[in-house]
């Protein structure tokens, strides 16, 4: 009778264990991974309920609609109150998008540039306004050809709040230093915690539903960031015109002609609706369709959910985020983006943009002015008549588009985490 094992079987033995740890361990990082993401996909919903509850309130919140100066009407009939309804309802829509850049910031940007003020003047002859200018009726009206609309907005508190808070854990006071000492890394992921400490809804702190151990500071410049699960700070986009048109319809491009990729966004606006903070449709785009058939209109604004994202696994976004990174990493995001300086412009081609003011004036402007086959400032991108909008040499596209950013021609974004789905 024996009384020990074999060389051989110990062998054996020893190789069935190790066979079993490593399914076993195979096992442990599925589960570990799927965990990973189910408790991200669980606090995107969170962070985004609580945002809901916030954007919510600027549905019903009053904003000035600025004012009317020495308008001289076109004719007795036509009194300066009904000419200027169209344009001060556009004032309460540049001054409703300002709010929302100051007290919903995505980039740091938003912060520095404080509430813009100015002036408008109409320069416009009866023949070019009557485009432009529409009764309750939906009937072309003349508009005035002097006098001029004025805009100003206070400070929000919140903005204010801001500021002294990015103060405070810079160790720096408002001004250029502050600016400096602010890294632009990730600074979307910066403004989402910015955002999130500031809201309360039901008596709950925004940052309640964030675990303490996804708060980091990986920039090192004092002013934490929103982690996912793997570590990567987490980005925040206010306004993804990119993530809506052309994300989801990107993967079928490949085949479309321009117009069959042009009938697509159009497809998708119309799933989308109406921008919900526009609810008069004054936005230039929605009244500047002058020529039956003209190509501008098909650039109608529509509703844009904001969207929260994490990179996933692989921790890279692949997406076109325009983040103001002056660092070696700039490749990462696309050409810096600043809402916080926009200007319609003034007499350009009205094709494109009509621009019945005498000078340019500020105009926060999620959304692309040409939709058609081409481009416009600030947004390069051709993305109807382009074989290849996604390239990494396209660096001035829509927020929120697939961008490959690396130029391997893997789409990395392929693994990200939406707080929203695309459609």
């Amino acid at each position: 009778m024996r009384r020990a094992f074999t060389l051989v079987e110990l062998l054996v033995a020893i190789g069935v264990m190790a066979i079993l740890a490593g399914m076993v361990t195979a096992a442990l990082v599925s589960v570990n991974a799927d965990a990973r993401r189910a408790r991200c996909e669980t606090q995107l919903v969170a962070m985004n309920a609580m945002l809901q509850s916030r954007l919510e309130t600027y549905l019903t919140l009053r904003i000035d609609g600025g004012g009317v100066d020495d308008i001289t009407p076109v004719s007795a009939s036509v009194p300066p109150w009904v000419q200027l309804g169209t344009d001060s309802a556009r004032l309460r829509l540049i001054n409703m998008r300002e709010q929302l850049r100051l007290e919903l910031p995505d980039r740091k940007s938003d912060l520095m540039f404080p509430p813009q003020v100015g002036t408008a003047v109409p320069n416009l002859t009866p023949t070019q306004a009557a485009i432009y200018h529409f009764d309750e009726f939906g009937r072309p009206m003349p508009a005035p050809n002097s006098g001029r609309i004025r805009y100003q907005r206070p400070a929000p508190t919140t903005l204010m709040a801001y500021r002294r808070a990015v103060a405070q854990l810079t160790g720096q006071p408002f001004g250029p230093t502050w600016a400096d000492a602010w890294t632009p890394q990730y600074e979307g992921s910066e403004c989402l915690y910015l955002i999130l400490a500031s809201t309360v809804v039901a008596g709950r702190s925004g940052l309640e539903v964030v675990r303490r151990d996804q708060i980091g500071d990986l920039d090192g410049d004092g002013v934490p960031e929103i982690l996912d699960p793997w570590g990567t700070p987490m980005v925040w986009m206010r306004w993804p015109v990119g993530y809506w048109l052309t994300y989801g319809q990107r993967a079928n491009w490949g085949g479309m002609s321009s117009a069959q990729r042009q009938a697509s966004i159009q497809q998708t606006k119309k799933t989308l609706g109406y921008d919900q903070y526009d609810l008069l449709r004054v936005d230039w785009r929605n009244i500047d369709q002058g020529a039956v058939g003209s190509p501008e209109a098909n650039n109608d604004t529509f509703n844009v959910p904001p969207v929260i994202v994490s990179a996933g696994p692989d921790r890279e976004f692949d997406l076109m985020l325009r983040s103001s990174d002056s660092s070696t990493t700039d490749w990462l995001y696309g050409d810096p983006l600043i809402y916080g300086s926009m200007t319609w412009p003034a007499n350009g081609n009205p094709s494109v943009a009509p621009a019945p003011f005498t000078a340019p004036y500020y105009y926060p402007d999620p959304f692309p002015r040409n939709y058609y086959g081409g481009t416009d400032s600030p947004y390069g991108v051709d993305y109807i008549g382009d074989t290849n909008p996604f390239a990494q040499g396209k660096n001035d596209g829509w927020v929120g588009a697939y961008f490959d950013a690396d130029g391997d021609q893997v789409d990395d974004s392929a693994d990200n985490i939406y707080s929203v789905s695309p459609l």
